[in-house]
C-alpha cells in the first residue's frame, strides 16, 4: 500500500512536469516555423544568386517545427490520460525528431562550409560580365548592390574588367551637390552575401541543436513517465489479486471453520 502510495505521488509530479515541458516544446515547435520562415526569406531575397539546394535546411526547419507542434499536443493527452502507451510513443517520437534537428544543423553547415563561395563568385561574375547584354541580369544585379549596400565581386574596380570600365549607378553610395555620383560601396558583394549566409547558418544550426537537447530531456521525462504508469498498473494489478486472494482465503477458512462448529449453521 505504502509503495502504491509512493509510485502514485513520483507520477504526479512527473505528470505535470511533462505537460510544463509539452506545452514548452509546442512553443519551441513555432519557433522553428517562425525560424525557419524568417531565413528561407532570407534566401528567397538572394534566390537568383544561390542554388535551391541552400534552401532546404530552412525548409525542413519549418516542416520539423510544424511536426513538433503536432506531436505536443500528442504529450499533452497523454499526460492528462495517464495512457503509459500515448506517452512512450510521444517519447519515441521525440527521439526521432531530436535526430533530425541534429541531422538539420549538421547538413546546414556541412552544406554551406562547402563551395558556396565559389558558386557565389561564379554566379556574380556571370551577372557582373553580362550586365549590359541581359536585362534580367541588370535588373538583379543593380537590386544586390542597392540592397545590401556592395559594389562588384571583391570591389568596384571589379566593375572596370567585367563592364567595360563603367560602374553601374547601383554602386553609388553619395551624390555630390550636382548629382553626380562622389564615392561607391566598396565592399564587394561576395563578402557580404557570404557574411550573411554565415550569420544565417549559424542561427540556423544554433537553433536546432538548442531545441534539439530540449527535447532530449522531454523524451526522458515521457519515458520515465510511461515506465511509472506501466509500473503503477502493475502493482494495481499485484494489489488487486493479493486482496482477491485473501479474501478467498479468508472465506475458505470461514467456511472450513462453519463445517468443523455445525452449531454455527442452526
Amino acid at each position: 500500500m505504502l509503495e502504491l502510495h509512493r509510485i502514485n505521488s513520483r507520477i504526479f509530479y512527473i505528470k505535470y512536469c511533462l505537460i510544463a515541458f509539452t506545452v514548452l516544446f509546442a512553443l519551441t515547435g513555432l519557433s522553428l516555423v517562425i525560424i525557419g520562415t524568417t531565413i528561407n526569406e532570407v534566401f528567397v531575397e538572394f534566390s537568383y544568386f544561390l542554388e535551391n539546394e541552400y534552401f532546404a535546411p530552412a525548409v525542413f526547419l519549418y516542416s520539423v517545427g510544424l511536426v513538433v507542434f503536432a506531436i505536443s499536443i500528442i504529450g499533452v493527452v497523454g499526460a492528462l490520460k495517464e495512457n503509459s502507451c500515448i506517452i512512450t510513443s510521444y517519447g519515441i517520437l521525440l527521439g526521432i525528431v531530436f535526430i533530425l534537428q541534429i541531422a538539420i544543423g549538421m547538413s546546414a553547415n556541412i552544406l554551406m562550409q562547402g563551395t558556396i563561395s565559389a558558386e557565389l563568385k561564379e554566379r556574380l561574375s556571370l551577372i557582373m560580365t553580362r550586365y549590359k547584354m541581359v536585362p534580367d541580369y541588370r535588373v538583379h544585379a543593380d537590386a544586390l548592390q542597392q540592397a545590401i549596400s556592395c559594389c562588384g565581386i571583391y570591389n568596384p574596380n571589379d566593375w572596370m574588367t567585367l563592364n567595360d570600365g563603367s560602374t553601374p549607378a547601383s554602386c553609388c553610395a553619395k551624390l555630390d551637390a550636382y548629382g553626380t555620383c562622389s564615392s561607391f560601396y566598396q565592399r564587394g558583394c561576395l563578402e557580404v552575401l557570404e557574411l550573411i549566409v554565415n550569420e544565417v547558418t549559424n542561427v540556423l544550426s544554433a537553433s536546432a541543436f538548442i531545441l534539439a537537447f530540449m527535447q532530449l530531456a522531454g523524451m526522458c521525462f515521457a519515458l520515465y513517465l510511461g515506465r511509472a504508469l506501466r509500473t503503477q498498473k502493475l502493482a494495481k494489478q499485484y494489489r488487486r489479486w493479493t486482496l482477491s486472494n485473501q479474501l478467498l482465503t479468508e472465506s475458505t477458512v470461514f467456511g472450513t471453520e462453519k463445517n468443523s462448529f455445525p452449531e454455527l449453521n442452526k
